[in-house]
This record gives C-alpha cells, structure tokens and sequence, in this order.
C-alpha cells in the first residue's frame, strides 16, 4: 500500500534537521548558499505532500480525483494492497466492509448495479478514500460504468449505477406513520389475547366431560380454522351460505345426529361428547375471548381424528402440507434470484441438470392447490346448496370468503412492509426496504381488492409478488356458487358448464400461445419475462386445475348421493376400483403423469422445445401440461377418497397433518418475504447450490410456521371468532322479520 508523507512524521523532521545543518554551515563558512535565504514556511505542509503522493486523498478533491482513485485501484492493486483486498472484485461481491473501516482515511460503500427496466440489481463493494462520497461517483457514473463493465466483462448498457454509503442508508430507515400504526394494532391485538386468555383460565369450573347435561350452559366455542372453501382450508367444515338458516343449535341436546349433520361427509369426532353451546353477547370479556391466546392456541394445536365410513377427504391434509413444502423449497431459489447471487452463470447450468428439474418443476404446486381450490369450494358448498335446496345468498358467500382471508392477509403485509425492513443486518440490507417500496408503495392495495395479476396494468402482483395467487384463486371462486347452483337444478347442464369452462380455459390458452408465439422453456421465459407474466397469472388461462377440481367434486359428491342410479361415472368408477388390479393400474397411470409432469422440463429447457418444436407443440404443451399434472394427482386421490387406498389415506390422513394444515396460509403469505430479507441481509452474497437451498428450504418452513403461528393467533383465529357474533345479529335479525311476518 502506497504510504502518505503524514505517515512518517520522521521523515519530515528529518528534512527540518537537514535544512538547520545547512544552514549553520553555510554561516559558519562565510561564502553565500542559495538555501540561506531558505525559511521553515517554505517547506510543503501536510497536505500538500498528500497531493504530490495521492491527488485523490487531497482534501480538495475532485470528483475526476475519486475517479483517478477507481482507475488506479483496479489496475495497480499492488499499490494499494489493503484497500484492494477490502473491496469487491466482480458482481455482487462486496468486499470485505470490517477490513475497509479499520483502515486510516478509507471508508466502505457500495456500487449498485440496477437494471433500468425492472428491480433487479447487483452489488459491488469498494473500499474508498474517505473523501469520496457516494455523489462524487455518481457525477462520473458513465465513466465508472465503463471501468467496472471493462474489469468483469458485463455488457452494463440496460443498467445504471447508484452509489450508496451503507451506514447513511441504514441510519435514514426511519418508521413512518404505516409502520407505527402497524405496531399500534399489533400491540393492542397482544394485550386483547392476554387479556382474553386471562378470562379464559380465571373464567371458573370447565364443564365436566362426563356429565352431558353440563355442556348446556359452555360458552360458544372458538374457532381457528382458515376459510372452508380455501385450497388452504385445514379440513372440512360447515359454510354458512344462508344467514336466515342457524348453523348453531338453538335446543340443547344430547343427540349425536344433531352435531353429525354440522361436519361434511357424515365425518364423527372420535371420542368428543356431544356439546351445544347457547350463543353468547358481544361483551367487553366476551370481546377479548375472541383474541384469547390460550384458547385459539389449543384449537390450532388440535388432532382430533375424523373419520368417515362413505369418502374421507383427509389425506388432503398430508397432500396440502407437503406441496406447501414443495412451494417454499420452489421460492429458495426464486427468491434467492432476486437478491444478490455470486455464481450466477453456475447457476444457468444448474438448471441444466436433470435431476434439478424436481426444483424447477416447483410451479405446478400452484396448480395443485388451484386444484385443492376448485375441489373444496365445490364439494363443502355443494353439500349446503343441497341442504338449503338451492336457495343461498350469494353475496354473504363472497363477503364470507374475502372476510375470512383479508385480516391475515393485511396483517402479513404490513408487517413485511413496513416492520420487518426496520431489521437491518447485512451490508446491503437497507435494499430490501427500498425493493419492498418499490413493490408496495402504488400496488398493496390491489392486493386487497384482489385484483394484482390486473393492476396497474404492465406490473403484475409486484407487491408480495406470490400472492398473484391469491388473486386467480378468489377470481376463479367467484362465479362457483352460481355455476352450483345451476348444477343442483340441473345436473345435466352442470357437467356441461364445468367441462366447458375446464376446456375452454385450456382452449384459449392454446389459441394466444399460437397468435403471439409463447413457449415454455427457459430461455424464452427469461427473455420474455413481462409476456410470461402476463399469460401467466391470468384466471381465464389458469382455470384448467381450478375447473377439473371442481369437476372431481362432482364425482365425489355423486358417489356419496344415494338418490342417483348405479349408472352414474362416479359409481361405475368406484365398482372399477373394487378390483386391486385396476386400482393399481391407476395409481401407475397417476404416478407416471406426475413423474412425466416434472421431468418433461429437462428436454425442453436444454433446447428441445426451442429446436425441435414447432409452434403448434409449444402451444399445445403450455396450454395442458398443468391440467395433466393435477389430472394424475386426481387419479390417486381419487379412490382414497372413495375409501381405497388404507396406506395412502393413513400416511397422509395422519392426525399430526392437522396444526400443520391450518398453518399453510400463514406459511405461504410469509415465507417469500423472509426469504427475500434474508438473501438481502447477508454479510456476502450467496451461492446458489442444492445443498446450500435445501438446508435454507429447512430453515425457511421452520421459520415460516413458527411465524404463522403468531400470526394466525394474531389475526386469523380472531376474526373468524368475531365473525361468529356479526353473524348471528344478522340472523337474529332475519329469524325476527320472518315472525313479524
């Protein structure tokens, strides 16, 4: 490392010492000197030595002296072998900061390389003079622009550079009034389920288990389930769709028909007691029992086993818990894309490896919970169509469900939004909060409403970008109770409706692939990225798993209607699996459709769609491999839910599955945005590997459900036990004009 006059202070006084002797001997001797005229004023100062040795430390720099600096450190490093050291040496390498601010007169910032059209971005660490500020680089942007495209070899012409000092950006993230009025409403939920737990446990003697008669006067229960009718839903349970009709018993009884006819599917909980509650005033005690920690935390932690001797819908639980699995593994390495990464060109041939697929193929879990969708919403809501004989208020069907999601789904949000970035760590941690800015601060609320896979148009889901999701499910859910309705009147034109919606979907799909030339394969979607969003989070072009969902649910709630013949496809479906030979020939079929499903990306990311396929392959394969993916799932769950398949339905029908499942919302909201802040508060950007992503997939669910479980108790098992009141004054009120009547 170069070293600086100042730092020898020796040496100047050597020169001092010098100068004096000449002095004196020029006197002692009499002849004239030049040097006797020589006065201590003349010598250089400090500064002016610094500027003869590094014009880039001189106190008066120029932004052309920082730049001077830059050019010097890159291709002089033995120059400058500690500041060299400490700073980054290609994309997203950020140095090392600790070693940069121990050195006398640097000091550490990034360079931050952003592409111009979107929020992608790379980092790049320098160890710098401490003259230099962030804005003497960015007046020479275009100029160090070219020195760092000369030193990695990157084509920067699409980016821009911001020049950052990490320590002033982390010291400017300051809450806003959002962010406190979040923790406003957190704090005071908090002291409500403290409260509630309180009256709870002080609440006096419990009912005795034994003594039926003790149940009469039970306060009305809790509940923590997520909405029936979700592909999230932890298990089947009773939807309301009339509100002149009570769901809760109004005469205390001891018969067990009474609760039977309350759970889907003839379902009986083992060894409960049979309990009817009376209903219960909204009160200030009654209030705070709603948030009540200790209650709700015991119905979320609950395992009671259902059974069911007709169909048996709980090997959903297993299915939903480990495809949530599949989606955070799936998010590891998306989202680890969207922060800082070192080995970006490992990672392209990555991709390239077969057995990698398993993590590429990761997306059709998003159909498997459309499927999850479709079938839940149909076959829950079909059962109370029957029941209320076709009559149901389908405007508190739709208040229902968006009530049921929204209070966690805004409660997540705002905390990913406007808590969680106040948690700096990393050296680049400050870019979270301006990526979740930019995402959120002119889009959340088109997560509310429902509507970001639409708005704003040419910016798809931006804020919680996953929940695109959400959108395309609640989208292909609103027409459900209508297509339902017309199916309980009329079966016929049911099938017909449901298959022509499941075709059309596919059939559209295929149509704008050959129009405007879409393709599948990776190459083509990382070129194209804005198109494939546009296709992709698009309801009427992702309703095929949502449609054959429903279309299952039609089957099985026919094989359960004795009032229909023998004759039916459900029924004859279910003689053809009585045989072991032609149940195992499905589960073959079903398997192979799936392994094909995930596998069939290996030819078609390393060039065989893109050489070899013509536009009409490439259409047809984008527009229907998501149906045959869910379509070989069906063939397995199929017959165990028809009451086959004893080892299936019990691995995952298990009792455990069960706290998990009503967790999944939760985890799904939550997980991308701890990913998201943890790839960005790291001390040095990732590698990619799979080792390295499934042991942070392990982390990330653990994480996930730990932090569900806050926030379901929070938010979630709250406002269904509210809804429970609301609700009932509007019955009370629809039970009274009716007697007035």
């Amino acid at each position: 490392m170069r070293t600086s006059f100042s730092q020898k202070p020796w040496n100047l006084l050597a020169v001092v010492l010098m100068v004096g002797m000449l002095s004196i001997s020029t006197t002692a001797q009499g002849p004239p000197n030049p040097l006797s005229h020589f006065n201590i004023s003349d010598l250089p100062n400090l500064n002016d030595v610094k500027g003869l040795i590094s014009p880039w430390l001189n106190q008066n720099h120029t932004n052309a002296s920082c730049l001077t600096f830059l050019i010097d450190l890159y291709n002089n490093p033995k120059n400058y072998i500690e500041p060299f050291m400490a700073t980054g040496k290609g994309l997203n390498d950020y140095g090392d900061q600790f070693a940069c601010r121990r050195l006398k007169g640097f000091t550490y910032l990034l360079f931050m390389i952003k592409e111009t059209q979107g929020t992608n971005r790379a980092l790049l660490g320098v160890c710098s003079p401490s003259q230099c500020k962030p804005q003497d680089y960015q007046a020479q942007e275009a100029s160090v622009k070219s020195i760092i495209a000369n030193y990695t070899g990157i084509n920067l012409d699409n980016y821009r550079l911001v020049f950052q000092d990490p320590q002033v950006e982390e010291d400017n993230i300051d809450l806003d009034i959002y962010g406190w009025i979040t923790y406003l409403i957190m704090g005071i939920i908090i002291c409500l389920g403290l409260l509630g737990s309180y009256f709870d446990l002080a609440g006096g003697r419990r009912p005795s288990t034994r003594d039926p008669h003790s149940f009469k006067k039970a306060p009305a229960p809790t509940s923590v389930e997520f909405s029936e009718i979700s592909a999230f839903s932890s298990r089947p349970n009773k939807i309301s769709l009339d509100t002149s009709v009570d769901t809760e018993a109004d005469e205390p009884t001891n018969n067990s028909t009474a609760l039977d006819e309350k759970l889907p599917m003839g379902q009986v909980l083992i060894n409960e007691p049979v309990v009817v509650h009376e209903k219960s005033r909204m009160n200030f005690v009654n209030f705070c029992k709603c948030f009540s920690f200790y209650t709700n935390g015991k119905k979320l932690f609950a395992t009671n086993k259902i059974t069911d001797d007709i169909a048996s819908t709980e090997c959903l639980n297993g299915f939903r818990v480990l495809t949530m699995f599949w989606v955070i593994l799936g998010h590891t390495f998306y989202y680890h894309l969207r922060a800082p990464v070192s080995n970006l060109k490992e990672w392209l041939v990555f991709l390239e490896e077969f057995w990698n697929q398993v993590f590429i193929a990761c997306p059709l879990s998003v159909d498997s919970f459309l499927f999850l969708g479709g079938f839940l919403g149909a076959y829950l809501m079909l059962k109370e169509i029957r029941k209320r004989r076709g009559r149901i208020n389908f405007l508190q069907v739709w208040i229902h469900r968006f009530y049921r999601i929204v209070p966690l789904y805004l409660l997540i949000l705002a905390y990913g939004w406007k808590i969680l970035p106040q948690s700096v760590i990393g050296v680049g941690g400050h870019n979270f909060k301006e990526l979740i800015d930019e995402d959120c601060h002119d889009t959340w609320w088109t997560n509310i409403v429902f509507l970001n896979n639409y708005l704003p148009s040419g910016k798809s889901a931006a804020c919680m970008g996953h929940s695109w999701y959400l959108a395309v499910d609640m989208q292909c859910f609103l027409p459900l109770p209508l297509l339902l309705v017309l199916y309980y009147k009329n079966r016929m034109a049911g099938w017909i409706t449901a298959l022509a919606l499941f075709f059309g979907s596919s059939l559209l799909w295929f149509t704008s692939a050959m129009i405007h030339g879409w393709s599948t394969d990776l190459p083509w979607v990382m070129a194209h990225m804005t198109e494939y969003f546009d296709f992709y989070t698009k309801p009427y072009y992702r309703f095929g798993p949502y449609g054959l969902g429903i279309i299952v649910a039609f089957l099985i709630s026919e094989y359960k209607d004795e009032t229909l013949g023998n004759n039916i496809l459900a029924k004859k479906l279910y003689r053809f699996w009585r045989k072991r030979i032609f149940r195992y020939f499905t589960y073959i079929a079903g398997i192979t459709i799936i392994i094909w499903s995930i596998f069939i990306h290996y030819p078609v990311n390393n060039g065989e769609a893109a050489k070899n396929w013509s536009q009409f392959h490439k259409s047809l394969f984008l527009s229907t491999q998501r149906s045959i993916w869910v379509f070989g799932w069906s063939l397995i769950i199929m017959p165990a839910m028809m009451g086959w398949g004893s080892l299936f339905r019990g691995i995952l029908g298990a009792s455990f599955w069960s706290p998990l499942t009503r967790l999944t919302f939760g985890a799904y909201l939550i997980h991308p945005v701890l990913q998201l802040w943890y790839y960005w508060q790291l001390e040095q950007s990732w590698i990619i590997g799979t080792l390295n992503s499934i042991i942070n997939a392990i982390g990330f669910a653990t994480a996930s459900y730990l932090m569900a479980t806050c926030f379901s108790l929070m938010a979630e098992s709250p406002a269904m036990n509210l809804e429970k009141f609301w609700m009932s004054s509007r019955k009370a009120k629809d039970h009274s004009k009716e007697s007035m009547a």
